[in-house]
């Protein structure tokens, strides 16, 4: 039986990312230097990763995404901040993914989701993303996005593992 990963499911995914974020922000504001990035399976076949960018007033400032892998395909969920911490994670999601195809899904059109996507386009990662992200992404020439969905689910078959 496949499992799916719904858009409650990712919601839910989110929100504990959301949650960590904010902590790991309070306690970044006084760290030196910038956190490392960070990678992490947060269920079977989940993986979380949090990368940083230090904003004008000197505060560090998490950006997180997943990668959902499946028995055919990976999904990567955002990009890393940086095209340096987007090839970083693609080191670590390598040997996770093996030779199996990835895609990539852009959650809104600024740097902290969409910062690597030259990287992920250089390495044949095809990218998707709905509608009105790919039209801001080139109205401010943040990027190419391939693929547009329109603003309804979508269902990404990684065989034997769904994303909605």
């Amino acid at each position: 039986m496949a499992s799916v990963l719904t858009r409650r499911g990712a919601l839910f995914c989110c929100a504990g990312c959301l949650a960590s974020a904010l902590v790991l922000r309070a306690q970044a504001v006084t760290a030196e230097p910038r956190p490392d990035f960070g990678f992490g399976e947060i269920a079977p076949g989940v993986w979380r990763h949090t990368s940083w960018n230090t904003l004008s007033n000197g505060a560090y400032f998490p950006s997180n995404g997943m990668a959902v892998v499946g028995a055919k395909r990976a999904l990567m969920i955002d990009t890393a901040w940086t095209r340096d911490q987007t090839e970083t994670l693609l080191g670590l999601l390598s040997p996770i993914v093996g030779r199996k195809p990835m895609d990539l899904f852009v959650t809104h059109f600024h740097a902290d989701r969409m910062g690597g996507i030259d990287v992920t386009a250089s390495r044949g990662i095809a990218s998707h993303a709905f509608e009105r992200t790919v039209y801001e992404a080139a109205r401010v020439k943040a990027g190419s996005i391939e693929r547009a969905f329109a603003p309804v689910s979508h269902l990404f078959d990684l065989g034997g593992r769904a994303v909605e």
